[in-house]
């Protein structure tokens, strides 16, 4: 009886990360083109004040960390799918 190959874990984290990535990417870029600017009323958003004290701190390390994922998967996909 074969047993099915092991799934790749490192697949899950890049997805997880690279969604994290994608979405954090958008609003800082939106950011920086100063859409959020325009519809300020009171005060700056929550998500404006996270972005300009360390948005691009954590932009990279998002990337570090999508970028070690990817590496990961694809060196260690041999080894997931064994029998």
């Amino acid at each position: 009886m074969s047993r099915s190959p092991l799934r790749n874990p490192f697949y899950v984290v890049t997805m997880v990360v690279g969604t994290l990535f994608a979405i954090h990417a958008t609003a800082y870029a939106l950011w920086y083109a100063g859409v959020f600017e325009q519809h300020q009323q009171v005060g700056p958003h929550v998500l404006v004040q996270w972005l300009e004290t360390s948005g691009d701190r954590w932009l990279a390390i998002e990337l570090i960390v999508l970028c070690a994922a990817t590496v990961a998967a694809m060196a260690t996909e041999a080894w997931w799918r064994r029998e």
